[in-house]
């Protein structure tokens, strides 16, 4: 479950972090449809009108967004430290 792995995500850090919004296959088309519209056409876009595993995309609020298949796999996460920039957003 995805609580495997809370111990090492944190919420309220002293200093800078990079925001991501994590996605399962499960959740993402109610999460998609909730969206306003013009979100909406921004994921169109860049490609993401329907879940991609392991999509990473930068969402209209300056927050990234995290696809995943299953969040609780141990690998999950690995190719996040390359992918985010290095300087918080």
């Amino acid at each position: 479950s995805r609580d495997r792995f809370a111990p090492n995500l944190v919420s309220d850090a002293s200093g800078p972090t990079t925001a991501v919004l994590v996605l399962g296959k499960d959740e993402y088309d109610a999460w998609l449809a909730a969206q306003p519209a013009d979100a909406q056409a921004y994921l169109a876009a860049a490609g993401f009108a329907k879940f991609k595993d392991d999509g990473l995309v930068l969402l209209p609020e300056r927050k990234w967004a995290f696809l995943t298949k299953n969040a609780s796999a141990l690998f999950a996460f690995a190719s996040l430290p390359a992918r985010l920039p290095s300087d918080a957003l």
